[in-house]
């Protein structure tokens, strides 16, 4: 009796810790506002991470299409950030101030929460993007829906093809 207790134990254990080891992807950034954002905050809700910077010409495409794809999700259950790649203070042309990024933010018109990951540290050690710009969707359950999309170019509108992925999560 004692050994199947024993073995129960020992499975609902592992269990939990298969569970633990499959957890979902989670970055770490910091806002424009100073606060701190964490993906994994926002679970029970699809993310939608656009990852550009303000000095890469094809942000401003990036910056249309993410308008189109928040206007048409409006009032649904998805978080939208913009996350500027820019460096702060490393005097390189990839540097930007938080003032930069407000101004380049308003000439856009990007109307959602802008986070700052130098480099793309955070979103190269939690999500494995290569290319720039980039949008990540994150499901639900905080895990990374498909591979992020890149390839955008300046004559090809993919908001149709973000919402529909976007819906399909919700």
């Amino acid at each position: 009796m004692r050994s199947r207790i024993t073995k129960a134990l020992l499975a609902s254990v592992f269990v939990a810790f298969a569970g633990i080891s499959a957890s979902a992807q989670n970055a770490t950034y910091t806002g424009l506002d100073g606060k701190r954002y964490e993906t994994s905050s926002d679970r029970g809700r699809v993310v939608v991470l656009a990852v550009g910077a303000s000095w890469l010409p094809l942000s401003e495409t990036q910056a249309e299409v993410l308008g189109k794809v928040v206007r048409n999700l409006k009032g649904r259950e998805v978080a939208f950030y913009f996350v500027a790649t820019d460096t702060v203070g490393s005097n390189e042309e990839t540097d930007a101030s938080d003032s930069e990024l407000v101004a380049f933010a308003k000439k856009n018109k990007i109307d959602v929460t802008v986070l700052r990951d130098p480099r793309g540290a955070s979103t190269n050690r939690a999500f494995k993007v290569d290319q720039l710009p980039a949008f990540i969707i994150i499901d639900k359950q905080g895990d990374m829906n498909g591979r992020p999309v890149t390839g955008i170019q300046p004559n090809r509108d993919i908001s149709p093809q973000l919402t529909q992925r976007i819906e399909s999560l919700l």
